[in-house]
């Protein structure tokens, strides 16, 4: 139990003393706590457009400084003592005006949701000596999830860098299945009391084959695209296949596959070979984001150009991911009211120094190279030595098993995932990382009081697609051809050579092109935002790729088209 007293310093600034276990400590000098504030931030550094963390509150004299020396960064400030800003609030506000304070770790994520990513280039962490000295462990967790976070941030802008241009082109390319298709909207909340089982590539999923055949009549089987034709060839057709990967070697997990009474899910940016030559019933979703705004109202971030989309035709159906197919399998089993969660291949280490599971496309590939030099192992050794790797602790007690940097992002999002939801999540993986958050168990050992309990996942989604009906396009072949004729009239303005960047993005706006020219643009919009640039010179650079995007976009609309009628 601590009290907090407000006491006068000899400048005439007030302290303020925290009393603790019978100890008093003095949070700010009790002789001028202004000039002890700068002095201790005088040795601190920061550059520009580097997010300040500060652990500490006190009543706020550092955090005055660090303003005044850093009018321009964002700030953001830790602290566990709700008294204590409560009483910062009421005596110094100034100090804190405006500023976010963050004091407990679920905070965190919304705190940092609305950061400019584009522009954001790392972190300074001021430490508030007296404050950080009576939690070390509260500040440290934080700043770790912070930290953590951030680094999926900036993946996640990287990723969109990388691979925003090509959703958008497969998502117009895919509006050419839409009317072939169903919303996978339509699957959730149809599950009910059944569990749910994520079917991933690990290593060990060779190991769980056949207890999967002896529940598939008793949860909900969803694979990933990787471990798909693993289980078609021990003759266990998931109930659905889930795909996400825009690039065209996703194709290669489908090669040669019946899937017999097995429905797809598929991201609307995945490879439109994938759902074109799927060749049974097909559901399309799509990616977003849902958090809170620093108004606490709930925010939706949908894959660029999905919006739009959207205005045309019917809801796709939200999937959140964590950047892995797997976990936006996990969000769907949430949408879909499974009773419970169950992880299955799920490794997120190198079981046995082996990267995927026996019979993936990707262990096919590499056998095919196996000669009396080189063999499997020598592969897969030769892959992993190329990585990050760590030590995790194992499912099995007192044992570490070899993982990497990235798989390790994926086991704390699972692990995280689980402690927040309310169902229970339950890793019946064969072998591989512990997850803290979920429960070890097998599915043996799961299924053994729930085998009278028979749900055929198989009738309800024949069900679902002998009540429902598939995508209506008639307003979006509308919208097509209303785009193309605005595409159009940009070419002619920006055909004149006298034209402004500025008027050419107004009359954009106005034809509602914006939202379908940002994905081409990202990266372009990005470095002006980086760099600073003469007027001229980011004029003619605008318009350069605005006469660029122009064309390609008018080509990708005038294809999706075509392929519509």
């Amino acid at each position: 139990m601590s009290c907090i007293k407000i006491i006068a310093s000899k400048s005439g600034d007030i302290t303020a003393e925290i009393i603790s276990n019978g100890k008093n400590l003095r949070l700010h000098s009790a002789f001028d706590p202004v000039k002890e504030a700068f002095r201790a931030v005088s040795s601190f550094t920061s550059s520009k457009n580097r997010l300040i963390i500060i652990a500490g509150l006190g009543l706020g004299y550092h955090i005055k400084a660090i303003k005044e020396k850093y009018p321009d960064n964002a700030i953001l400030i830790i602290e566990k003592n709700q008294e204590m800003i409560d009483l910062c609030h009421k005596h110094c506000y100034d100090n804190v005006k405006n500023i976010r304070i963050i004091t407990n770790p679920d905070d965190a994520a919304s705190a940092l949701e609305k950061l400019e990513m584009a522009s954001f280039k790392g972190t300074s962490v001021f430490f508030h000596r007296q404050s950080y000295g009576l939690d070390k462990d509260f500040y440290d967790t934080i700043i770790t999830d912070m930290s953590r976070y951030l680094t999926s941030k900036i993946s996640d802008l990287l990723t969109r860098f990388e691979f925003e241009q090509k959703w958008a082109e497969n998502i117009l390319l895919n509006t050419s299945q839409l009317a072939d298709s169903f919303p996978a909207s339509l699957l959730f909340d149809r599950f009910k009391g059944i569990p749910g089982i994520i079917v991933s590539a690990g290593p060990s999923l060779i190991m769980s084959i056949d207890s999967l055949k002896k529940c598939k009549n008793h949860a909900l089987i969803v694979a990933v695209d990787t471990a798909y034709k693993v289980l078609l060839k021990h003759d266990i057709e998931p109930h659905i296949v889930m795909v996400l990967d825009a690039q065209k070697q996703s194709q290669l997990h489908f090669f040669g596959a019946n899937p017999g009474k097995t429905v797809l899910i598929a991201d609307i940016v995945s490879s439109p070979a994938v759902i074109r030559n799927f060749k049974n019933h097909k559901f399309i979703s799509t990616t977003a984001k849902y958090y809170d705004d620093s108004d606490g109202k709930l925010k939706r971030e949908a894959t660029p150009f999905v919006d739009w989309l959207e205005k045309y035709i019917e809801p796709l159906g939200d999937i959140q991911s964590g950047g892995s197919v797997a976990t936006s399998v996990f969000d769907f089993l949430l949408n879909s009211g499974c009773s419970s969660i169950l992880l299955v291949g799920q490794d997120l280490a190198y079981t046995g120094r082996k990267i995927h599971s026996n019979g993936t496309h990707h262990n096919e590939k590499w056998i095919s190279l196996i000669n009396r030099f080189s063999g499997l192992e020598n592969i897969n050794q030769a892959i992993i030595r190329k990585r990050k790797i760590k030590y995790v602790d194992s499912i099995i007690k007192e044992e570490k098993i070899i993982t990497d940097f990235v798989l390790d992002l994926y086991r704390s999002w699972f692990s995280d995932s689980a402690k927040k939801i309310k169902i229970p999540v339950y890793n019946a993986t064969a072998i591989g990382a512990n997850i803290p958050g979920t429960i070890i168990t097998t599915l043996d050992e799961f299924f053994i009081d729930k085998k009278s309990n028979k749900s055929d996942s198989s009738e309800i989604i024949e069900a679902i697609i002998r009540q429902s009906q598939k995508f209506k396009i008639q307003k979006l072949k509308e919208a097509f051809c209303s785009t193309i004729k605005a595409l159009e009239e940009t070419a002619e303005l920006l055909s004149n050579k006298s034209i402004n960047a500025d008027a050419v993005l107004d009359n954009m706006e106005k034809n509602d092109l914006d939202v379908v020219y940002r994905p081409f643009m990202k990266k372009t919009l990005t470095y002006l935002k980086r760099n600073t640039l003469t007027d001229l010179k980011q004029n003619q650079m605008l318009l350069d790729e605005l006469s660029h995007v122009t064309k390609k976009v008018t080509v990708l609309f005038r294809q999706s088209l075509d392929r519509l009628n």
